[in-house]
């Protein structure tokens, strides 16, 4: 979360699905997308359409 946090700071106001592995040594950070999988993952199995953060960003990007 900490490296992520990290890598964020980096960016101007996006939105970002990052990619993390798990290594032996922790965690690694190994891409941010600007076109992450929220339309198939997260609002087929309605997650992200619950928090009220994401549905202004849904609402804005897909309006109804």
């Amino acid at each position: 979360k900490k490296m992520v946090k990290l890598a964020s700071s980096l960016l101007q106001e996006r939105l970002v699905g990052w990619d993390i592995g798990i290594s032996d040594r922790g965690p690694v950070l190994i891409e941010g997308n600007a076109d992450y999988g929220i339309t198939m993952l997260q609002i087929a199995c309605g997650g992200y359409r619950k928090h009220p953060v994401f549905k202004n960003v849904i609402d804005i990007v897909w309006p109804r």
